[in-house]
């Protein structure tokens, strides 16, 4: 049996999971062009308007690995209560034979904020039962972050939110400052 490594997409509505998924599923050659049309497997909203009604997946294959990307429901969907969308979350979870890696997908603020400090933390609590190991699979995606390409300006914006203080903080120290940068501009915003 080919081994499957499950990615899963966690974040709160609107913070860019099912563009992300999308960008993980079509491949891009070495100058980051895409192979091929592009396919937007999974739907993407534009603003606070959640399009994830429920869990999508996508099984794909790169250099002969197999990876099941997951995205899910948004915290804080504009249709389902935080109760039912971490009860969806637990119950795909607990199905999982393993799990690869987590995104936590922080949207388009500047800094982390306080709902995404509140999911964070209700995601360890109630999805993964207060495990303290889950941190190792967590690395954060910040999206919208037009500095992406500058890696002195990621590394700032890390050795910032590790300084912050508090809960913020405290995440960056567990996730042992595992934090990925994007620029999910669409083609309207940015046409490179």
């Amino acid at each position: 049996m080919t081994e499957i490594r499950n990615i899963l997409l966690i974040g709160r509505t609107g913070s860019g999971k099912s563009t992300i998924a999308n960008v993980l599923v079509n491949q891009v050659d070495q100058e980051g062009k895409f192979i091929g049309e592009f396919q937007e497997i999974f739907k993407e909203g534009e603003g606070a308007t959640s399009q994830t009604r429920e869990i999508q997946e996508k099984e794909m294959k790169i250099n002969g690995v197999n990876y099941w990307i997951i995205d899910t429901v948004g915290i804080g969907d504009t249709r389902l209560n935080e109760k039912q969308v971490l009860n969806e979350l637990k119950d795909k979870v607990s199905k999982l034979n393993n799990l690869n890696q987590i995104l936590f997908v922080v949207g388009a603020s500047k800094k982390f904020e306080k709902g995404d400090v509140e999911t964070f933390n209700h995601l360890r609590k109630h999805v993964f039962d207060g495990d303290r190991e889950i941190v190792k699979f967590i690395t954060i995606v910040r999206t919208n972050f037009s500095g992406f390409a500058k890696l002195d300006r990621c590394e700032k914006d890390i050795e910032n939110m590790a300084n912050e203080g508090g809960e913020i903080a405290k995440i960056i120290e567990l996730c042992e400052k595992k934090v990925i940068h994007v620029n999910n501009s669409t083609e309207d915003d940015d046409d490179s």
